[in-house]
């Protein structure tokens, strides 16, 4: 009875990570990709590395909240610049596209999506390193609303470790000023 009363337990909890957060796949190079709807919830991948790793992303090809929160991003920051790359074509040569290229890592930055992964990573003793890659950058205006494509890569930094090996050679420095050289 005792293991039923467990077994319930676990799949009641289990259940909503695994089904409103099953985005996620772990490959044999220890990349972590999103794949909306196709993985298994982030915490249970990251479970399962013990190392430095890249995370990849390809925007969804479909209105979601990442999409969602990317337009509002530039509508409100950069919005002569979106409306101009709007009117001329989407492609990933286009000139008026190149202010939107340029801010790409603050507008991905600011999404919910990389706040979870930041606060994820972390919460296992990583960071997600400062500069984001990516290529690719297009806008979809056929779609409605309009879509931007790109493949996002993160690399990540074992900052736990980092750390206690800074303050063996740095025991004179606070951990703040330790972390503001990172």
């Amino acid at each position: 009875m005792k293991k039923l009363l467990i077994l319930i337990l676990v799949i009641a909890v289990a259940t909503p990570l695994w089904i409103y957060n099953n985005n996620w796949v772990l490959d044999k190079e220890d990349t972590l990709n999103y794949a909306p709807n196709r993985g298994i919830p982030l915490l249970f991948c990251l479970a399962q590395i013990d190392k430095a790793f890249s995370i990849r992303v390809m925007l969804p090809f479909e209105n979601c909240q990442l999409q969602e929160e990317l337009r509002e991003y530039y509508e409100t920051k950069l919005p002569k610049e979106l409306n101009k790359a709007l009117k001329s074509s989407g492609n990933l040569h286009n000139p008026t596209l190149k202010p939107l290229i340029k801010d790409f890592p603050s507008a991905f930055k600011s999404t919910t999506l990389y706040k979870k992964l930041e606060e994820s990573v972390k919460d296992r003793g990583y960071r997600i390193d400062k500069e984001i890659t990516f290529e690719k950058f297009t806008i979809y205006k056929s779609k409605k609303p309009y879509l931007f494509s790109a493949d996002v890569w993160l690399e990540t930094i074992p900052f736990a470790e980092l750390m206690q090996s800074a303050k063996k050679i740095f025991p004179h420095y606070t951990e703040e000023e330790l972390n503001s050289m990172f």
